[in-house]
């Protein structure tokens, strides 16, 4: 995969408060990445600086492979602060001043409207949208470059239900079209439906990075339970695929790997006569994992 971003030992200071401490990135072409952190971990900071916003105390970064200039940052569309239009021009209008800005035309305009599902407002002042359409506008504004990379931070705070499904959507779709989406996010139920990778910053230090997927198969269970408990506890004892048994009332809760499944499972206590009650399976989250790796952080 070729590289996108390549952030190396990357630190600010602010006097003796450190934002960033020592943070080493890659980000790939074709990535949807999540900075996911508490308040204060470093994610602002981060995209900040590699969008030559603020500058770092040390550390370098690199886009598409090479130092960061003004022709890579043409190759990147950012929202970092609250959508900021004029209230009182349409949604066309404002896109059309933003384009005089960026130098990149009026011919995008209708094309990145429609994407975002704002076509049929183009004519309507900022101040009448609501807080996702508002949202959706500075994402087209992103867009009008046509830029191969995307940075949202906290692209859904303050929306509701709807809003933030309507934005998850929309980074889907704009991943879909061959972009690469960086986004900095605290939501970590919105991270796990829409990243293909992430990691996780703490008091400015990198503390995990991998693949959702990798996180969600690391560790499943089952939960299961029978009439004859005792009968059940036996037969997963001598299970081969089980990676560990505990009690929970009822139940059993048996740790699996990702070979096996709870319909082998069944079969399994069907072939040593248990039948089972309850049968059910849990896969993690990235909440759990989340404050899992944050608690041993802690310890």
């Amino acid at each position: 995969m070729n590289s996108v971003l390549e952030i190396k030992n990357l630190s600010k200071n602010y006097g003796r408060i450190k934002a960033l401490d020592d943070l080493s990135l890659e980000i790939n072409e074709g990535e949807i990445f999540g900075l996911l952190g508490p308040n204060g971990s470093g994610k602002t900071t981060t995209l900040g600086i590699v969008l030559d916003v603020l500058q770092p105390s040390s550390g370098l970064y690199k886009w598409f492979g090479q130092p960061p200039s003004s022709e890579s940052r043409k190759k990147i569309g950012s929202i970092l602060e609250t959508p900021c239009f004029y209230p009182y021009l349409s949604a066309y209008r404002n896109l059309k001043i933003v384009a005089e800005i960026k130098e990149c035309g009026n011919n995008r305009i209708d094309e990145v409207l429609e994407w975002v599902g704002l076509k049929d407002r183009s004519d309507d002042s900022f101040r009448t949208f609501s807080l996702g359409m508002k949202q959706r506008l500075a994402i087209a504004a992103a867009l009008l470059p046509d830029p191969p990379v995307l940075i949202l931070d906290e692209p859904t705070n303050g929306l509701d239900p709807t809003g933030i499904a309507e934005i998850r959507d929309l980074i889907q779709q704009i991943s879909e079209r061959g972009k690469t989406l960086i986004l900095a996010s605290h939501l970590l139920d919105e991270v796990q439906k829409v990243c293909s990778h992430f990691a996780i910053l703490r008091k400015g230090k990198k503390i995990h990075s991998g693949t959702v997927e990798d996180v969600l198969n690391s560790k499943n269970s089952i939960e299961v339970a029978a009439e004859n408990k005792e009968q059940l506890h036996s037969a997963l004892v001598e299970w081969p695929f089980k990676q560990g048994i505990k009690e929970s009332g009822n139940k059993y809760i048996v740790d699996i790997n990702g070979e096996v499944n709870s319909t082998d499972l069944n079969k399994y206590l069907l072939e040593n006569k248990v039948v089972v009650s309850h049968l059910t399976q849990v896969k993690t989250n990235l909440e759990q994992e989340f404050l899992k790796i944050l608690s041993e952080h802690d310890a």
